[in-house]
């Protein structure tokens, strides 16, 4: 019977696993040592899996962290939160946990090009080429865009489109996260 992570039993079950030196390793018959070496490529294994479901969910996620930050500076907007409430601490008590950094990252590029509009009234990126493009892109993007918009200190930043009291809420303007 497998046991579960976070209970006593596999406290018991992590403590009665010894961690062998470097002799006790060289000196294992080689179908022993063999039993860890295949531990080492499982667990690799499901790290790789586990970051490329991550990448692969990257672009959606960060669109719904963007749905939640339209609310959140909605909610501000209506004075239905208290005005200190941060958009991290609004995300954590929403979703349970707190933003993943890259995630965010993600989020404030969508904030900064496809919600933002040009003066022809059409997003700086349309979101169709914001989910075909390679998420290593956006994320250089994001450098680029946030780099530049620290420069030109606000100068994309459009009021219309729910700044509430400095937050910074469409990640266009200086000192936004």
């Amino acid at each position: 019977m497998p046991v579960k992570a976070n209970t006593p039993a596999a406290a018991d079950a992590k403590a009665e696993t010894k961690k062998l030196t470097f002799a006790e390793l060289a000196a294992l018959p080689l179908g022993d040592l063999a039993t860890h070496l295949q531990k080492i490529v499982r667990v690799d294994w499901a790290i790789e899996k586990a970051k490329d479901a991550f990448t692969a969910s990257l672009q959606f996620n960060a669109k719904c962290v963007a749905a939640l930050k339209r609310a959140y500076v909605d909610r501000l907007n209506k004075r239905e939160i208290p005005p200190d409430t941060t958009f991290k601490k609004y995300f954590e008590q929403n979703a349970g946990g707190l933003l993943p950094g890259r995630v965010e990252a993600v989020a404030s590029l969508f904030n900064a090009l496809v919600l933002t509009l040009d003066a022809s009234g059409k997003p700086l990126l349309s979101e169709e080429c914001f989910d075909a493009a390679a998420v290593d892109w956006l994320e250089k993007a994001n450098a680029i865009v946030k780099a530049a918009m620290k420069e030109q200190s606000g100068a994309l930043f459009l009021p219309e489109r729910g700044d509430v009291r400095g937050q910074g809420c469409w990640g266009v303007r200086r000192g936004c996260h």
